[in-house]
Order: C-alpha cells, then sequence, then structure tokens
C-alpha cells in the first residue's frame, strides 16, 4: 500500500517545525541539525530521566514536510529545543510566543473565532461577547494596518489587484502600513470568519490580495511556508468569490456557472 501523502496542514507544520530547530541550533541545513541535535541531546541527556538515552533523530525524512513526526518524536525534540513542540501545534513564533497560525488558516468556525477573540481579549473579547456587528470586530483588527477604511473601499472600486496597485500593498511597501505576524494571525482569521458568515467577503478578499503582494512572503519565508500559504489562500479567496457569484446568480435565477465553474464551496 502507497503511504499516504501528509495533508497541507501537515506539511506547514512539520516544514516550520524544522525551521524552528534549524533557528534554534543555527544549522543551515538538515544534516548539520541532525549532527547538532545528536551532539545536544548527548550532553544533555543526563537531565532528563530513563534507562536509555534518547537517540539522535533522523531530519532529512522530514524535509519539505514529504513525512509527518510522530508526536514521540516531536514530544522528545521538546525536551532538547524547547519551544519546537508549540511551533508544529499552533504555528510560527511572535517575539518567543506560537501563534495560532493553524488554527487560523484552517480551523473550524469555533477556533477562528477564539483566535479573532485572543488578538485583543480587552477590546475584541468583550465585542464579541456582547454580539457586536460582525463590520466593528474586522474594522478593530484591520485598523490596526494603519489604512483607512475608505482607502480599502476606494481601492476596491478600481477592482482586487494583488500587486502593488492594492492600497494594502502599496501602503506596506512605502511604510505606512504596519503589520506583525500576530496582526497577520487575526487578519487571516477575520478572513476566514467573512467566508464562514457570508459578510464583507469583498472587503477581507482585497485586503488578503494586498498582504499576500510582499507582507505574507516577508512574514512567513523565514519558516519556509511563504509560498505555499500564499497559494492555499488566493485559492480559497477565489473559490469565495465563485460563491458569492453563485449566491447572486441564484438570487437572480441566472443557471449558468461563472468561467465554466459550479459554485465551489470553502475548503479550509
Amino acid at each position: 500500500m502507497a503511504k499516504k501523502k501528509p495533508s497541507f496542514f501537515a506539511e506547514m507544520r512539520t516544514v516550520a517545525w524544522l525551521h524552528e530547530a534549524q533557528r534554534q541550533t543555527g544549522a543551515k541545513g538538515l544534516t548539520a541539525l541532525a549532527n547538532r541535535y545528536a551532539k545536544l541531546s548527548m550532553s544533555l541527556e543526563h537531565q532528563f530521566s530513563g534507562d536509555a538515552p534518547l537517540s539522535a533523530r533522523e531530519f532529512k525524512k522530514y524535509a519539505h514536510g514529504k513525512s509527518t513526526p510522530s508526536d514521540e518524536t516531536v514530544t522528545e525534540v521538546e525536551k532538547f529545543l524547547p519551544g519546537t513542540l508549540a511551533v508544529f501545534c499552533l504555528g510560527p513564533q511572535d517575539n518567543g510566543k506560537a501563534l495560532a497560525l493553524w488554527q487560523a488558516l484552517g480551523g473550524d468556525p469555533e477556533c477562528v473565532q477564539i483566535v479573532i477573540e485572543t488578538f485583543d481579549p480587552q477590546r475584541v473579547g468583550p465585542m464579541m461577547a456582547e454580539s457586536a456587528p460582525f463590520n466593528d470586530i474586522m474594522m478593530e483588527i484591520v485598523g490596526h494596518l494603519g489604512v483607512p477604511e475608505e482607502e480599502i473601499l476606494q481601492g476596491m472600486l478600481k477592482g482586487f489587484p494583488a500587486d502593488q496597485t492594492n492600497v494594502v500593498a502599496a501602503a506596506y511597501l512605502n511604510g505606512t502600513a504596519t503589520i506583525s505576524l500576530r496582526l497577520l494571525v487575526a487578519l487571516i482569521a477575520v478572513w476566514r470568519r467573512s467566508i464562514e458568515i457570508n459578510s464583507e467577503v469583498p472587503f477581507m478578499g482585497y485586503v488578503m490580495f494586498g498582504l499576500m503582494h510582499k507582507a505574507i512572503y516577508d512574514l512567513l519565508e523565514p519558516w519556509g511556508i511563504a509560498q505555499p500559504v500564499i497559494a492555499y489562500i488566493n485559492d480559497l479567496i477565489n473559490q469565495s468569490f465563485l460563491r458569492l457569484v453563485a449566491i447572486h446568480n441564484r438570487a437572480t435565477g441566472q443557471t449558468a456557472p461563472v468561467d465554466g465553474h459550479d459554485e465551489v464551496e470553502p475548503t479550509a
């Protein structure tokens, strides 16, 4: 029986986990990582209980997420490289804290809600508890970018580009938009929520297109996952737009598919 290919998220988790291990050890490649990990484990094994020393792991098989490490492996590596487990389970770190990128991208609606709330528990938390309109919650978080809502709305009138003509992309390039990995994770969660409840989908799609031009690459490439995450987001945006058109067609009595495609549901 052929070995099952890891899912997109299993691949991303593995790649980010490897990059965190390399960052901590200073290893440039996976051979160097395996060698440094072996030396580290031998020098520290006396700190851990057990009848036999833990074996050094061969990391090459995890390159590009081809294989997914077992629970035993990630737990063992965590003993010698603290923080790697959190990256594997949650997502890349920002200021030493792992952020829930995997949940923002592909978690269920409840997980997405939690990611949004934890971005700013003092302001966003009460808004969500009081069932504030989604637009208010959205703008509370989008506002952290520093790009005025009116500028985004005006930009949308000219289309939905993913290059420097997108006002969000332009603001990032000229330094007037401020974005951290923490804010990016929250924006992804807000965008996912917009798709789930079919509210402000074009607005958040425009914001995400702008971030894909360079900001997402800058923030995620150190973890080796920029390009696949951008491709995943782009695909889900396009699916959400097709879904909106399909809903419009049904409402207006049109039955023809858009650009030869049937309605496509989001798959995150």
